[in-house]
């Protein structure tokens, strides 16, 4: 007989029932008599596909981002495509969405992951799609220009051909997101960038923020705060920390990642820089990697122990650890609840934060898989959900609820290696849903 979990579970007589609902009858297990009801919580059960878009010579899944470009109230992807140098638009619609793009702008990457995000930068309901610059350097030393990061607005026909504002005399973002860093209900644009690419591999990561004046009709340069430090391509240094000290506004996370050279200049390392009125203040939190280990990336989790204050789930590379769950407090410091050890940690490379089982509770989402929260900040070392291998994927996660029923569904990008080391990328969509223990 099949153990349930996560549903609500109410005893009735013989034939109840609860709305949409399963009727089973459970000797013995329960304190009642007669039939449980059990109310399920979402339309699908978890990890069921509801689409999945396979990759082909001429186009291909490297990176990606969920948002609402046209402002229809369905999700839309954002597709890279580091081979063939282009990005993709596939809309949504109240099916799912679109197996045929409907947008597609080249961008030279020249082997680089593409690193691109959707916030609502001018606030006027419609998502925007930021894409970070590109630099490559020359055989002098130098460093090229291949592309300035670009702001396409979106908008009721979806996104423009041509960018709306382009930023100049930057530096290769390695992370782009959108998040309220001065308690204004409206969202900031965050870059955040590696090395410095005029002299050497030595000096700071940043992160910078930029607001929409809608009075001159751009992006306008605000707050840059930076740690001592490392970031390439397998770190995203500006992450989205949420509200750590429970004062209303979102904090900022700067990563400095691991870096293999003997270079005492990239140190690795997080901090937290606290969000205020004025923007992005003081760091208020600290930690190197004695204490941290080799940090990647990090998401914010919301309250997941109910104390008021902002916690994160840092990712992180050391013997047998991958999630290091730290717990925010009225400072901005975070001290670590627990740490997961979880196998196979080299295809852990990217973080999402959903509740994906519509119980409330949110849970932490890797290029693996989904590991349930109960409610108390723990989460469990099985996947309640496994993917499928995404090492090779740059931005290989994304939640949206597609299917409307309430609970986060998951796109997962991944990249098939053939035996010349290139592959086709792929983008599977699978449903937040009930979970369903089998015996």
């Amino acid at each position: 007989m099949k153990l349930l979990r996560l549903f609500d579970v109410r005893c009735r007589g013989l034939g109840g029932r609860v709305g949409r609902s399963i009727l089973i009858v459970i000797p013995l297990l329960l304190s009642c008599r007669g039939t449980v009801t059990v109310q399920l919580r979402c339309s699908q059960r978890i990890g069921h596909i509801l689409a999945r878009f396979d990759g082909t010579t001429d186009q291909q899944h490297d990176g990606i981002a969920v948002g609402d470009v046209n402002g229809d109230g369905y999700p839309d992807l954002i597709s890279g495509d580091e081979v063939n140098a282009k990005l993709r638009c596939f809309l949504g619609t109240p099916k799912g969405v679109s197996s045929q793009a409907n947008w597609t702008i080249g961008f030279p990457y020249f082997g680089g992951f593409p690193v691109f995000s959707t916030g609502d930068i001018n606030r006027d309901g419609v998502d925007d799609l930021m894409l970070g610059g590109r630099r490559e350097q020359s055989v002098s030393g130098g460093y090229q220009t291949l592309q300035e990061p670009q702001l396409f607005m979106g908008r009721s026909a979806g996104l423009p051909a041509t960018s709306t504002f382009e930023l100049t005399g930057h530096r290769a973002a390695w992370s782009v997101h959108f998040q309220d860093v001065d308690c204004t209900h409206g969202k900031e644009l965050v870059l955040g960038e590696g090395y410095n690419e005029t002299t050497s591999f030595n000096d700071v990561v940043s992160a910078e923020v930029y607001r929409w004046s809608a009075g001159i009709g751009s992006l306008v340069s605000g707050e840059k705060v930076g740690i001592s430090g490392y970031a390439n391509s397998t770190t995203s240094p500006a992450s989205f920390a949420g509200d750590v000290n429970g004062d209303g506004c979102d904090d900022l996370l700067l990563i400095s990642g691991f870096h293999l050279d003997s270079d005492p200049k990239h140190r690795s390392g997080a901090a937290v820089y606290r969000g205020s009125k004025a923007g992005l203040d003081q760091q208020v939190w600290y930690s190197d990697r004695t204490k941290l280990g080799y940090p990647y990336a990090g998401v914010s989790l919301g309250d997941v122990n109910a104390d008021g204050y902002g916690d994160v789930a840092l990712l992180v590379d050391e013997p047998d650890t991958v999630f290091k769950i730290m717990l925010g407090s009225d400072s901005g410091k975070l001290s670590a609840l627990t740490t997961m050890a979880v196998p196979d940690q080299e295809s852990y490379r990217v973080l999402a934060a959903a509740d994906v089982n519509g119980d409330g509770v949110i849970d932490l989402v890797s290029a693996k898989g989904v590991f349930l929260g109960d409610g108390g900040g723990f989460f469990g070392t099985v996947p309640a959900l496994s993917f499928v291998d995404t090492r090779s994927a740059r931005a290989a996660l994304a939640v949206s609820d597609v299917n409307g029923d309430g609970c986060q569904d998951i796109f997962v990008a991944s990249r098939h290696d053939t035996l010349a080391e290139r592959g086709f990328g792929s983008v599977t969509v699978y449903a937040g849903g009930d979970v369903i223990e089998e015996p």
